[in-house]
Parts: C-alpha cells; structure tokens; sequence
C-alpha cells in the first residue's frame, strides 16, 4: 500500500477497536495487500528481525558499501517538519555516540553509521540522491572517520526515475523494489532475486498482528490523512493568500502551522 493508503487502512483499524469490532476479520481482508515499507513500524518489524538479517544486511551494504560488524541505524524521515530535520538528525547522533560510553570509562567510540531514508530533499542543487555527511575541515580532508550519516533521497530519485534508469547500483534497486511494492504494481523484475524474493513475502500485512499494528504504526494516521486527505493543501492555499496580503509571517505561521521557510518558498 502506498503511505495514504495504509494511513486509512490504519484509522479504519483504529475506528474499529473503538467500537468494539472484529479487528482479526478487518486485517483478514487485507491480508494480501502489502504494508507500507517506510513506516517505522513496518521497517523495525521487517529488518529488526533475526531471521530477516540477509535484507538488512543486504539493504546496509547497498547503502554504504560497507562489510563488518559497526554500529547501524536506519532512521525514516517523511517532512522536514519545522525545518528542523538537520537538528534532529544531528541530535539523534550525538544521543548514539553518548551511549557507546559510560560514566567515568576512557571515551573509547564504536565506528557508528546513521543512514536516513528521506522523503525532502537534504541537498535540493545536487543531481546526487544518495549523500554521505561526515566531519571535515575546511580541506575536505575527514577528521572523525568512525562516524557517518548517509542520507538518501527517496523522492529525487522516484521523481527522476528517468534520469536514473541506468544506475544498477544495490541501493537503487532496493528503491525500486519498494516503490514497486508499496504501489502494489508488477513485481517480476525483482522476483529472481532471492532477497527481494523474501522482501516480497515479509511486507505482506499477514505477517502484522492488529495488536502491532495499532500499537506501534498509529503515529502516521494523523500526518499521513494530514497530508493526503487536503490539510496541508488548505493550509498552503491559506498561508499564500496570507502572504500575498502582505500580513506578517509570524501570523501565517500561527494561523497555518507552515514553517517559516514553507512560506517563503509558496
């Protein structure tokens, strides 16, 4: 199911536990359909997995070119909320590194890599969807090898889809094996491939408990059906029309909830 979908599949399931329904009965309708891959429920589920190592590790390597045993996280990101996503990411990072030492023991840090699929773009100039950010001085030369965020587009490169048509590269092809999934759309292109072959039977919603799924996949409902069921559109609209009347844009922020930099770009 593509994000929307699944969001109204997840508030229909909602609505359903409130009024004291069948949930197995409504999960047992769809069954067949395909979970949406990117919610954060869904990828922990999938990839935090034992006996789903073979994905991870595959979808890491395609990620990083990287072989070994380091510290990994994968991070979801649909907005730049706020445009505040680089602070987040940032904390997010300092928060792992912290944790790698305890009080009073020689500051001794684990190689880390943070890899955040995102659905903005980091580097909105750049014909590159896939970004590594490290710490470098003004020479570009690495100072802190151990640690490593790499970011990858995933809009820029479904919106350019043509443009890339000739990368073969691993994490390009996990691009489009979930594109493909989460739009329910032919699959036989990937079927061959033994990991995409198991991909394909783990996002099944079978495999997804009701009680899982409300307790863990809810926080998408509201900003999904925020999303695609006209908010954020009513809002833009409102925050335009604000502006274009040349009221402040500490108002419009106030009025729309739009950032700042929203605005400034309608």
């Amino acid at each position: 199911m593509t994000r929307e979908e699944f969001a109204d599949f997840l508030a229909k399931l909602k609505t359903a536990k409130e009024f004291g329904q069948d949930l197995d009965a409504i999960v047992k309708e769809y069954e067949h359909r395909n979970v949406y891959f990117y919610n954060d429920g869904c990828i922990k589920k999938i990839l935090a997995s034992e006996k789903n190592l073979m994905l991870t590790t595959d979808l890491i390597n395609a990620a990083l070119n990287l072989v070994g045993s380091d510290r990994i996280s994968i991070d979801v990101q649909h907005e730049n909320s706020e445009s505040i996503f680089n602070d987040r990411l940032v904390l997010y990072v300092a928060r792992l590194t912290s944790g790698m030492v305890k009080a009073g023991e020689p500051a001794r840090l684990e190689n880390l890599h943070v890899v955040s699929f995102q659905f903005f773009d980091a580097f909105k100039e750049s014909p590159n969807y896939r970004h590594t950010v490290q710490l470098r001085n003004q020479e570009q030369r690495v100072y802190f090898d151990r640690q490593t965020v790499t970011l990858i587009e995933v809009n820029k490169f479904l919106r350019h889809k043509e443009k890339f048509a000739g990368d073969n590269s691993r994490i390009a092809q996990w691009l489009r094996a979930i594109d493909a999934l989460n739009r329910e759309v032919d699959f036989s292109e990937f079927a061959t491939d033994p990991v995409f072959k198991v991909l394909q039977n783990e996002v099944k919603l079978c495999n997804f408990s009701a009680r899982y799924m409300l307790s863990t996949m809810m926080r998408d409902v509201e900003q999904a059906t925020w999303e695609y069921c006209g908010g954020l559109k009513k809002a833009r609209e409102i925050a335009k029309e604000m502006r274009d009347m040349g009221e402040p844009i500490e108002k419009i922020r106030s009025y729309t909830k739009l950032s700042e930099k929203e605005i400034r770009e309608l």
